[in-house]
């Protein structure tokens, strides 16, 4: 049985067993791209509509001038259409990721089916390989099939013009590659678990929790930290599409080529952890909620950590106050710790074990918690020494309108319908503070002096009223700093 063909023979006989889902993503794309490009050919080219278009124009356009504008608003619509990062598969990329990777490892959720295809005489390298590779295949041809079906069928329609073949094809590859990064991550979950409802919930924890974490420190920072209106630093680098394969792909707009390498790339090295996950995988996981004894207590703490600090986050901004506060984090660790574990062991009467799992992460949730509310790192009270500060600004919502009313750009832009809308982009706050560069010794002095009213204000109200201007200071490595102004500094603002 073991030769050097042993991969497409097992490959081959894995495709008879996934007719289903090769017949889903055909029929999938085939709605998505050949009939999609049907009626698009039907909205455009309609004959009777571009004779009357003709007959409004009172005879400045002949019919074929506006087949020919239609011509070539049906390439621009199906080349959105196409794009990878269209609304369409935008969605439709992740969700076939998903399916792919639960259709691919489903057996190691069946105890009977790991036994069987662990007895082969095969490295589960190969294994590991057949089915990885085949998730890809069995999505990744239907919707290259289809595009260029759809493509072909646009192409004739338009003729004498062309469709871009050359973005079509670019735009096929690149979402492909997004294709691979999700799906890896999936496949990942998939092994990971041994059960398919938890693979399904993994897949989310997967695909949405770094992006929701991070949202929830940018809310408590906001929150805690009255200084805060900028992320910086680690911040600035711990955004969403840092976090998440999907949404890597959905943040990544016109810079879809170079973010498609990326994930070509992030999807290799997640695939080789999976792969190393799968071989370590014991053949008795499969039934149980996670493969791996180790993970349990891991996934528990950080699910349990943020799911406490939301709680938290969301009473204390019913109540502004710090009992409420802990009294939302707790609560969230014994809801979160209780419905994990009835998740880990399908019973409801195990809701209270893992006891140590729980502590640990009350403990996490609380130190955290203190770390904002108390300010420890002391985000809000930090000034830097004078002679390392490059430049400084300082915005007021006295002089803020006054600031920017003079520097809004005004851009007009055709929407899909052909209209044509005006759009006004004004400056930010942040913007603005990092254009002033005010560098003068005592200009820098002055806006020291008012940083630390503000820090000194803060601290004898405890951070709860807002205050209603901030200086911001920059270093000489460029990174922005920026402290509380109290209510009063508005004149001393005008005078700097």
């Amino acid at each position: 049985m073991i030769s050097k063909n042993l991969f497409f023979k097992l490959l081959r006989e894995q495709t008879k067993q996934r007719i289903w889902l090769i017949a889903l993503m055909c029929l999938v794309s085939f709605f998505a791209f050949p009939v999609a490009a049907a009626l698009m050919s039907g909205a455009f080219l309609d004959m009777e509509q571009l004779t009357a278009q003709a007959d409004r124009s009172a005879g400045l356009l002949t019919v074929e001038m506006c087949r020919n504008m239609a011509s070539q608003e049906l390439i621009e619509e199906f080349q959105d259409w196409i794009s990878p990062t269209g609304p369409l598969l935008l969605w439709m990329i992740p969700i076939a990721a998903a399916v792919g990777a639960l259709a691919e490892f489903s057996f190691l959720h069946s105890r009977r089916k790991t036994d069987f295809y662990h007895s082969l005489p095969v490295k589960r390298e190969i294994l590991f390989a057949v089915s990885y590779v085949g998730g890809i295949l069995y999505v990744a041809v239907p919707y290259v099939i289809g595009l260029l079906a759809a493509g072909l069928m646009i192409q004739i329609k338009v003729m004498p013009y062309s469709v871009d073949w050359g973005t079509l094809l670019t735009g096929a590859l690149q979402g492909i590659a997004f294709f691979i990064l999700s799906y890896s991550a999936a496949s990942a979950a998939a092994i990971l678990t041994g059960n398919i409802v938890v693979s399904i919930l993994g897949i989310f924890v997967f695909f949405f929790w770094g992006p929701l974490t991070v949202f929830l420190v940018h809310a408590y920072c906001q929150a805690y930290f009255t200084s805060f209106y900028q992320a910086e630093g680690i911040l600035s680098w711990l955004s969403v599409s840092n976090t998440s394969p999907v949404f890597f792909y959905w943040t990544a707009g016109a810079n879809a080529g170079g973010r498609a390498l990326g994930a070509l790339a992030a999807g290799a090295v997640i695939g080789a952890a999976a792969m190393i996950l799968y071989r370590k995988r014991p053949s008795e996981a499969a039934g149980r909620a996670m493969a791996f004894s180790l993970s349990q207590p891991l996934f528990k703490i950080i699910l349990t950590v943020p799911g406490a600090l939301g709680f938290s986050l969301f009473f204390y901004e019913m109540r502004g106050s710090f009992a409420w506060g802990l009294f939302g984090l707790f609560c969230g660790v014994l809801i979160m710790a209780c419905v994990i574990e009835i998740i880990y062991h399908f019973d409801v009467r195990r809701a209270f074990a893992g006891w140590k799992s729980t502590a640990v992460g009350a403990a996490a949730a609380l130190s955290i918690f203190c770390l904002f509310f108390f300010d420890l790192a002391g985000y809000d009270s930090y000034l830097p020494e004078q002679e390392k500060i490059e430049s400084v600004g300082v915005s007021s919502y006295l002089l803020y309108g006054n600031l920017t009313q003079d520097r809004t750009e005004i851009s007009a832009e055709k929407g899909h319908d052909g209209q044509i809308f005006v759009i006004g982009n004004t400056p930010g706050e942040y913007e603005v503070l990092k254009e002033m560069e005010i560098s003068d010794e005592e200009a820098v002095q002055a806006v020291l002096e008012i940083a630390e009213k503000g820090i000194s204000r803060k601290n004898r109200i405890g951070g709860q009223e807002e205050t209603e201007a901030f200086t911001s200071i920059q270093n000489g490595d460029g990174e922005m700093t920026e402290e509380n102004v109290p209510e009063e500094s508005g004149q001393v603002l005008s005078i700097i």
